[in-house]
């Protein structure tokens, strides 16, 4: 399943709207290497509990100006993927179309909705 990443939906932004899975800013050069003040551009993809995983294939790649991505942690098997990056101004994007796969963990009954037909 691929993401539409113009689809705001489900996202939740502290700053301006950018694409999701997507992460900016335009703090500081950083000449190919990471300066001490680092960035402040991040992103969090949190799909725990839906039965969907970020494809363990998708990298993100840094654009713009000097940027460079800080950091990429991914946590419960792609669950929850977290991004730092920037520049001036630098962004960082999935290199692909991002892309998810089926968790293969149990969701909670909790999570689930009883659709029934009516005749």
């Amino acid at each position: 399943m691929a993401v539409v990443r113009i689809d705001k939906t489900f996202a939740v932004f502290t700053n301006h709207e950018v694409y999701y899975a997507q992460a900016e800013d335009c703090y500081v050069r950083h000449y190919s290497i990471l300066r001490s003040c680092g960035t402040k551009g991040e992103f969090t993809v949190n799909l725990t509990s839906t039965g969907w995983l970020v494809d363990p294939d998708v990298e993100w790649i840094a654009g713009g100006w000097k940027a460079i991505i800080e950091s990429v942690i991914r946590e419960d098997g792609g669950a929850v993927i977290h991004l730092k990056c920037g520049g001036f101004h630098g962004y960082c994007y999935p290199k692909t179309r991002m892309s998810l796969v089926p968790s293969f963990e149990a969701v909670p009954d909790s999570s689930a909705t009883e659709i029934r037909c009516s005749e």
